[in-house]
């Protein structure tokens, strides 16, 4: 399933750098809030930088974890730092797999999910998530699970469909999973999860067999601070926590004593990011119904999030139709194969309106062109 979908994303992304023409459908993030962050910056520095930089990180900046913590409700010693949840799933899967240890990981899944553990060593088994809903099967969790399974890995909001797994769903998860191996851990990878928060908390806030990775890139468009986090029980983090010592040392004071103002007024970037994505879907509704009713493409918009996954109906593999698409149309679309699913694509929509809409526009005009 490895097809390193990082290496293509950020080649992608240095191939359309200062191009005009270019229609973006491939980012998974909500644009950036440059007007929000420039006046949090002023802000920051009239409250005084000095207050930040006079204090030991070594575990991450204190301010940082603090916000974090309150945040989430959740003791700071249960708070690890990252820079980004990538890097929280690498920490992760390094601190907690040894050759040979037995991972479940979800499917269609993120790619990095699966590199991380593919590198450690470890036995991988995918536990299928079922179109169009994307939801689990635990009849089939029970039959994957094994007494020596170490760690399950799944996402919430799923990448890359956006389906949500509710709380219920979550513990019954867990509930099957531990009466199998009772010492198991569950990793969500919730850096989409942030768009549900007014309806659901963290799942490590649920059960200490739960680990939650989360970052500020996706929902709140802070991909330019590179910071995520992820939330355990102590023990957890006490090993994630020697892993980093020897791949990352000391964090940026100054970016990480920033950014803990940033969490303090994370509500502002949140605001923001729903109301531009709520925008976004009605555009995709709108452009992508007759595609669906006229049978070119399969797949349920997602309620929550800024991803969608969507099959190409007639087709085993999309990579033809997404060459086509770049090279005659200059849209730009995730293949399904980084993913497990070479019939699909994923569409990004959490950038801004005006630009989405005039993406929306030209990818529809190329589908009815190329796939009729």
């Amino acid at each position: 399933m490895i097809t390193n979908y990082l290496s293509w994303y950020k080649d992608l992304e240095v191939k359309l750098q200062g191009c005009t023409n270019a229609h973006s459908l491939f980012s998974s993030a909500v644009c950036e809030p440059t007007n929000i962050l420039a006046e949090q910056m002023h802000k920051f520095q009239a409250k005084g930088i000095e207050s930040y930089l006079d204090v030991s990180n070594a575990w991450g900046h204190p301010a940082l974890i603090k916000s974090i913590a309150n945040r989430y409700d959740v003791n700071e010693q249960r708070v690890a730092t990252t820079n980004g949840v990538s890097n929280g799933i690498y920490l992760l899967c390094r601190a907690l797999l040894s050759k040979n240890d037995h991972a479940v990981i979800e499917s269609p899944a993120y790619e990095p999910l699966v590199a991380t553990a593919d590198s450690v060593g470890s036995r991988i088994t995918y536990w299928k998530r079922k179109p169009p809903e994307y939801l689990f099967d635990y009849d089939d969790l029970k039959r994957t699970v094994k007494p020596d399974t170490t760690l399950l890995i799944v996402s919430n909001l799923h990448n890359p469909s956006g389906a949500l797994l509710r709380d219920d769903q979550l513990k019954e998860l867990a509930c099957v999973a531990q009466q199998i191996n009772p010492t198991i851990k569950i990793a969500v990878d919730e850096v989409y999860h942030d768009f549900t928060s007014d309806t659901q908390m963290p799942a490590a806030t649920l059960d200490d067999c739960f680990i939650s990775l989360n970052s500020l890139t996706k929902v709140y468009g802070l991909g330019c601070v590179h910071t995520g986090w992820i939330l355990a029980e102590c023990a957890v983090i006490d090993k994630i926590k020697r892993v980093q010592l020897m791949v990352e040392g000391s964090g940026a004071k100054l970016l990480e004593g920033f950014v803990s103002f940033i969490i303090e007024h994370l509500d502002e970037y949140l605001n923001r990011a729903v109301e531009i994505v709520s925008k976004n879907r009605r555009l995709l509704v709108q452009y992508l119904r007759p595609l669906l009713s006229d049978g070119i493409l399969s797949g349920k918009i997602p309620k929550y999030g800024c991803t969608y996954f969507p099959r190409i109906l007639g087709v085993n593999d999309s990579w033809m139709f997404i060459e086509r698409l770049a090279e005659q149309y200059k849209v730009y679309v995730v293949p399904g194969r980084f993913f497990g699913e070479p019939e699909h694509i994923r569409i990004g929509f959490g950038e801004k309106p005006e630009k989405l809409k005039t993406s929306l526009e030209r990818f529809t005009e190329a589908a009815y062109a190329l796939l009729q």
